[in-house]
């Protein structure tokens, strides 16, 4: 009788053991959850690849700028080496070592993690040759690569802002929803008011017209609803406003008599062009709640080095977010670095949504931190996420990143009793999918 109660007490201290050794944790639990939902990446530069080699580095953009903030001479495209992997790498290796711990990395080192097998968190130059190789005929066949990574990550649809070809919304319906950049339209303006014409050639080719006379400040107008007439016939789910590149994001509102009478001068003074530029951005942002369009705006840091970073701190936009009520304005990246003033815009005003998109590949820390600051300040209706990169591979990094990021935020806030598990999967279904289907009306 002895033996048999210890034979029982021992199966059950097994299982007990066992139990206890296969216990989840809420991280494990909630990351499996956010990997299930079907993801609305609500912002990219996806295209078409455009280069007849390849190599790793193709997918660490980012990365370089983190190499040139550590010293390495920039690549140009004289470069034999920009042909050639191995040199490639070993004139990036000495570079690369002290960016293991930068988020830039982590993406990188995902990238290659979720779609090629990479098994260590840090990569070698065995690893890079030997993805460099798979990578480049990967994308020899770019469209059956994108359903494979499509279906690995389980993406439903990306949007794509792609500024190079900002006036062409004619590409692969079956992956990407169009975002329309209108930079060049404001950023143009003051070129057509001296020349009298329009002398952008891709917005002449949307068009399907070979000249637009522009006389005064009502026939630029005129212009620039054609082009936004036609890109909402063409579907654009969101106008993208990328001008923190450019200059500053403090807009001004501007009376129409005025910017007539600036567009009719001879010359231009830095102040005119800013002034007609102004004016140009509210039009474009007034038209946008008029089609029922949202805008996205970069705001926070710059991608790339030396730049003039104080041209997107997110304050400046207040004009602009007042004046145009029923326009929904979508900030990019929490603003980083300054994330607390991008919240307190969305908590002020009804028509202004955040979206963490670059922000996680920026500092995943700070993501992590942000996120929770945005849970206990605005309500989560108002939150999307976009995963900013310019290929697949970089995309599959990326949001895998970004899955991260949400798991932890979400579990931690169970486990201090913040948030229930019901509440929590319902944010991340809201993050990675509902929201954006809501705002963008996708559903249409």
């Amino acid at each position: 009788m002895k033996r048999k109660l210890f034979y029982l007490n021992g199966i059950v201290l097994v299982l007990l053991f066992a139990s206890n050794g296969c216990k989840r944790t809420e991280y494990d639990r909630m990351k499996s959850f956010v990997d299930a939902i079907p993801v609305v990446n609500t912002h990219s530069h996806q295209g078409d690849p455009w280069k007849k080699r390849y190599n790793c580095f193709d997918s660490g953009l980012y990365l370089h700028a983190d190499l040139i903030s550590t010293g390495m001479t920039e690549y140009s495209d004289s470069m034999e080496m920009l042909h050639n992997p191995e040199a490639y790498w070993d004139h990036t290796e000495k570079y690369l070592r002290f960016n293991r711990t930068t988020s830039y990395y982590t993406q990188f080192s995902y990238n290659y993690q979720v779609l090629y097998g990479l098994d260590h968190p840090y990569i070698t130059k065995s690893d890079f040759l030997e993805y460099s190789e798979q990578m480049d005929q990967n994308f020899k066949h770019y469209d059956d690569w994108l359903d494979h990574v499509y279906e690995k990550c389980n993406i439903e649809v990306i949007f794509s802002d792609r500024l190079w070809q900002a006036f062409d919304p004619d590409f692969d319906p079956d992956h990407f929803r169009y975002v329309f950049r209108f930079d060049q339209l404001v950023l143009e303006a003051p070129a057509a008011a001296l020349q009298n014409r329009v002398q952008n050639v891709q917005a002449l080719d949307l068009l399907e017209m070979d000249n637009i006379p522009i006389t005064d400040l009502q026939s630029y107008i005129d212009y620039i609803d054609l082009v936004l007439d036609k890109v909402v016939q063409n579907k654009a789910v969101a106008f993208k406003m990328g001008l923190a590149y450019h200059r500053s994001l403090d807009f001004e509102t501007v009376d129409a008599s005025l910017a007539q009478k600036v567009f009719l001068q001879d010359k231009f003074s830095d102040t005119d062009k800013t002034l007609v530029q102004d004016y140009m951005v509210s039009h474009i942002a007034r038209k946008a709640g008029e089609f029922g369009i949202p805008v996205q705006i970069h705001t926070g840091y710059l991608h790339g080095n030396r730049n003039i970073l104080d041209r997107g701190y997110p304050m400046n936009l207040i004009p602009l977010l007042r004046s145009n009520p029923k326009t929904q304005f979508v900030l990019f990246h929490g603003a980083f670095p300054w994330t607390g003033e991008c919240m307190v815009l969305a908590k002020n005003y009804p028509n202004v949504i955040l979206d963490l998109v670059w922000l996680p590949q920026l500092s995943r820390t700070a993501a992590i931190r942000a996120l929770h600051e945005i849970l206990d300040c605005v309500p989560y209706n108002k939150i999307c996420w976009g995963g900013d990169t310019g290929n697949i591979d970089d995309a599959a990094g990326s949001l895998e990143l970004g899955r991260e990021v949400v798991a932890i935020t979400l579990a931690e806030r169970i486990e201090y009793g913040w948030a229930t598990r019901e509440v929590a999967e319902d944010i991340a279904r809201r993050i990675f999918r509902e929201n954006a289907i809501e705002i963008y009306n996708l559903s249409k």
